[in-house]
């Protein structure tokens, strides 16, 4: 039975990607969301403009795209993963890796009281070290330090 997880003041955006995580983690066949898939809703789930978007940062910080990321996701997720099962946590429904729960954590210690916001989180997942995350950014030339540092300060972008 998965340990249940309220979060704490999310914006509608990050609520926005978490369902976008659980449809990215559905598309691959999963029923589970881990960390690379709350990357991925971050990335993805609502339009704004330059540089209030995760996306915009990453394209533009890192020359990556959403294609790139989802190919990615898609190679270094089809990976086994040991021991999952008895490590999910149930979060609005949706079945989460002990990692984003831990990353969630992180973020909502970010926010400090105020609203979660999806930069929050982002910063929550790149503090949690999640293995499949880190391989992903790996992959894609992406400095774990710098897009931290890109989402503290958007406008500090090259």
């Amino acid at each position: 039975m998965p340990t249940i997880m309220q979060l704490k003041n999310p914006s509608k955006q990050v609520e926005a990607a978490i369902k976008a995580a659980n449809d990215h983690a559905l598309m691959l066949g999963r029923t589970y969301v881990g960390a690379e898939d709350l990357f991925f809703g971050l990335m993805y789930s609502q339009p704004g403009d330059y540089p209030t978007r995760v996306a915009d940062i990453i394209q533009k910080g890192f020359g990556v795209n959403r294609i790139d990321f989802h190919e990615a996701t898609k190679m270094i997720s089809a990976r086994p993963i040991a021991n999952l099962a008895k490590d999910l946590v149930l979060i609005d429904a949706i079945q989460f890796t002990n990692g984003v729960e831990r990353a969630l954590r992180h973020a909502e210690r970010e926010a400090s009281g105020g609203q979660l916001t999806r930069f929050d989180v982002v910063i929550g997942l790149i503090a949690s070290r999640d293995a499949i995350l880190y391989h992903i950014l790996k992959e894609l030339d992406i400095d774990p330090v710098q897009l931290e540092a890109f989402m503290r300060n958007p406008l500090s972008l090259p």
